[in-house]
C-alpha cells in the first residue's frame, strides 16, 4: 500500500456548520480570499491537481483550522511476513521489504 494524503475540506467545513461550498467561497471572499467557481468546486470535490500553500492558508484561516484537519496523511502499511521456523534465520531481505499494493 503507497502512502496517501486525504483531503477533508468537506469534512472540516462541515464541523463548522458550513454545508454548501458557496457558503465557504462567500466566507473565503469576505477575507479576500477569491476563488472561481471552478476552482471552489474542485477544492470541495477533492479533484484539484495541485494546491498552494497560500490555498491551504486561505483554508485554515477562514475555517479557524489546522492543516493536519485539513490534509491527514497516512503512511504505506509494510506487508506482514510470517516469522521464521524454529532453528532457521530469518530472510533480512524479505522481511525488510515492503511491497506495493498492486
Amino acid at each position: 500500500m503507497h502512502p496517501t494524503l486525504h483531503w477533508n475540506l468537506r469534512t472540516t467545513a462541515a464541523r463548522r456548520g458550513i454545508w454548501k461550498s458557496i457558503t465557504l467561497r462567500n466566507l473565503l471572499a469576505e477575507r479576500g480570499y477569491h476563488f472561481s467557481a471552478a476552482k471552489m468546486s474542485s477544492f470541495w470535490t477533492g479533484q484539484f491537481k495541485y494546491i498552494k500553500p497560500a490555498d491551504l492558508a486561505a483554508f485554515c484561516q477562514t475555517l479557524d483550522c489546522r492543516l493536519d484537519e485539513l490534509l491527514t496523511f497516512h503512511p504505506a502499511q509494510s506487508t506482514p511476513v510470517e516469522p521464521a521456523k524454529p532453528g532457521t534465520s530469518p530472510d533480512l531481505w524479505t522481511t525488510a521489504r515492503v511491497t506495493p499494493e498492486r
